[in-house]
């Protein structure tokens, strides 16, 4: 097993596959085989861009949607018209139906799957109404997040509801062709970093008047050049500067948190923290322990092993290099839910060392989850976060997305992890 040590070089990802993401017939074969054995007539998923619905219908069209599937047919409920989200369409192979006025979703839904069991193949375009109640009947698989809505349609029509978790457990294992997208999203996260490490840059002699606003409008904006179409989060953290347009101190840490979405949906998950004027010290000690919990981490990721157990390992990293360690899992307040929490570095939490390893996908956070207990399985990518914060010299922190195979865990995207500017400046994505 392999640590996924970063080089110097420019970001290196190899193509991993060229089949589709999300990988819809693969999906749909797995929940079928679900339907088979939980002796249900169907499996109904329902909502707007959730990356469940996303997933399985293979499509980056926005507003409501359902997908309704029997052992024999499948369909998918779009709205009269269908924005897409930024870029080029990206159009679901998957039979349409689409709804008429203002029809629920969810009433769309339970007629379609009725048409669908009733023996209507040939046309899985559905009715508008809602099916009647013991018209077919049966049990129907579904999401837990199933809209209440929906479920109430689906029961009126006269369906027993099972919740299945088979749609998120295909989620956490990623497919060559979804890799591939991911690496998309890293490189185009890399190239965010370029854009700041180029103004935070030591010779720039216009970086006295750097401040945190100007330079994350500028990463929005390379961001967006680059492809990114949604942007869930851009944090930029210099601990010691309390409003936004105060010039940034290039002696402190400053905390660069992105993750940019592509139009295919999928999501990076990138940190590093740059230092512009580094004096040695605190800072190039907490390197080294967030670095080397990194390492630990990967060191322990193999498929099965629990996703929480990883965490630890690199909390129990961090504190051999003499920092205090959380306690905490990502999701009981020792972080964000998005990694650990480094904007606020207050001395309240008592904490100073924290990481987390979680799926990332459709999502910007996804199974495996630490704190829900659940096992990392093959060929899932997970973001590795770890952090070290003080009250008085700041925090630093690393993060990046690895891939757990069959036989080793390597770095989606091989990118350094040092902490001066210079090296990440001619990044471009």
């Amino acid at each position: 097993m392999t640590d996924g040590a970063p080089s110097d070089s420019e970001p290196d990802a190899s193509p991993t596959g060229d089949d589709p993401a999300p990988p819809v017939d693969h999906v749909v074969d797995l929940l079928r085989d679900e339907i088979d054995d939980a002796g249900a007539v169907g499996f109904v998923a329902v909502g707007a861009d959730t990356p469940d619905v996303r997933y399985l219908s293979g499509s980056a069209t926005v507003g409501d949607r359902a997908v309704v599937l029997t052992p024999t047919d499948v369909a998918l409920s779009l709205p009269p018209t269908t924005p897409f989200d930024g870029g080029d369409p990206v159009e679901s192979p998957l039979p349409v139906a689409r709804r008429t006025g203002d029809t629920p979703v969810g009433r769309h839904a339970a007629a379609l799957l009725s048409d669908l069991l009733g023996g209507d193949a040939d046309d899985p375009t559905g009715r508008d109404d809602a099916a009647d109640p013991g018209e077919v009947g049966g049990t129907v698989l579904v999401p837990r997040d199933l809209p209440h809505d929906a479920a109430l349609y689906l029961d009126r029509a006269g369906y027993d509801l099972a919740s299945t978790p088979a749609l998120a457990t295909a989620r956490a294992s990623k497919t060559p062709g979804e890799r591939d997208r991911l690496c998309e999203a890293q490189r185009v996260a890399a190239g965010g970093l370029g854009r700041v490490a180029s103004k935070v840059d030591p010779d720039d002699d216009d970086r006295a008047d750097l401040d945190t606003d100007s330079l994350r409008t500028a990463v929005r904006t390379a961001l967006a050049a680059a492809g990114a179409v949604g942007v869930d989060r851009v944090a930029l953290s210099p601990t010691d500067a309390s409003e936004s347009t105060e010039p940034l101190d290039p002696r402190r840490p400053l905390v660069v948190e992105l993750a940019p979405r592509l139009p295919s949906g999928y999501h990076a998950r990138f940190v590093r923290t740059l230092v512009a004027d580094s004096r040695g010290g605190w800072e190039r000690r907490a390197h080294v322990a967030v670095t080397s919990a990194l390492r630990v981490a990967a060191g322990e990721l193999e498929p099965g092993v629990d996703a929480d157990a990883v965490r630890r390992e690199a909390v129990a990293e961090l504190g051999s290099f003499g920092f205090t360690p959380s306690t905490g899992t990502g999701g009981d307040g020792a972080t964000t839910g998005d990694g650990p929490d480094t904007t606020d570095t207050d001395a309240d939490v008592g904490t100073d060392a924290v990481a987390d390893v979680y799926g990332v996908g459709l999502a910007a956070r996804e199974p495996p989850l630490p704190e829900r207990g659940e096992s990392v399985p093959a060929g899932a990518v997970v973001a590795v976060d770890a952090a070290v914060r003080d009250a008085e010299e700041g925090a630093v922190r690393v993060a990046d997305l690895l891939v757990v195979g069959e036989d080793e865990t390597t770095t989606l995207v091989d990118l350094p992890r040092s902490l001066n500017p210079t090296v990440y400046r001619d990044f471009d994505p």
